[in-house]
C-alpha cells in the first residue's frame, strides 16, 4: 500500500521570512478553541514549559515585527491578558 505524508511549512515576515513551528500553530489554535493554556497543552500534547517557550517566541516575534494581536473573542474563564491574545480591553477587565 502506498503511504503519503504531506507537511506544510509556514513562514511569516515582511522582508525576511521566519519559520513558525507547527507546534506553535497547533497551540495557538487550541488556546483559541479551549480558552485555556492548560487544556490546550493537553490537546496538543506538549509540556507546559515548552508551551510557554513557544508563546514567548511568538510574543517576541510579534513585538519585533509590529504584528497585531488577535481581536477574536475568548472563552469564558480565559486568561484576560497574555502574550497570545494581547492586553484586555477596558470593558473586559474585571
Amino acid at each position: 500500500m502506498l503511504k503519503v505524508k504531506l507537511e506544510a511549512n509556514v513562514r511569516i515576515g515582511r522582508d525576511a521570512l521566519y519559520p513558525l513551528p507547527p507546534e506553535l500553530l497547533a497551540l495557538l489554535r487550541s488556546i483559541r478553541q479551549h480558552g485555556s493554556l492548560v487544556r490546550a497543552i493537553g490537546d496538543v500534547r506538549i509540556s507546559y514549559r515548552h508551551a510557554w517557550a513557544l508563546i514567548g517566541r511568538w510574543s517576541s516575534f510579534r513585538s519585533q515585527h509590529d504584528f497585531p494581536a488577535s481581536t477574536a473573542p475568548r472563552a469564558a474563564g480565559a486568561i484576560r491578558s497574555h502574550p497570545v491574545a494581547g492586553p484586555a480591553r477596558a470593558s473586559e477587565r474585571g
